[in-house]
């Protein structure tokens, strides 16, 4: 599971949880500016790409560092998928999306047509 927020610590543990901390599932947690452009870069067919974002973390521990001049960057793989839902304010016939507000987050990303 790849996600980009977790939720606070005010309830019981979820399913999902629980499993995660039985070492049942694999999570890998990404900050949202990654995590979009990770899907983008999938979908135009990019295999990794350098970010600042998360250098010296505990979210980029065991990733490729690359310096780039004064800065160091980390390796993040692109995401592909093979089916996205999205939820658009309109659609026509010919697939085409309108999205507001929230939406806007990441349905454009994941909408777009894997290369």
């Amino acid at each position: 599971m790849i996600c980009t927020a977790a939720r606070g610590h005010d309830k019981e543990p979820s399913p999902f949880e629980t499993r995660w901390m039985a070492g049942k599932i694999e999570l890998e947690c990404v900050p949202q500016g990654t995590f979009t452009e990770r899907i983008r870069a999938g979908g135009a067919g990019i295999p990794a790409f350098y970010t600042p974002v998360g250098f010296g973390t505990e979210l980029t521990k065991d990733r490729e560092v690359r310096r780039f001049g004064d800065r160091d960057y980390v390796l993040e793989p692109a995401i592909t998928g093979d089916l996205a839902l999205v939820r658009a304010d309109t659609a026509d016939r010919f697939g085409n999306l309108t999205f507001r507000y929230a939406q806007m987050n990441f349905g454009p990303v994941m909408a777009t047509p894997r290369n």
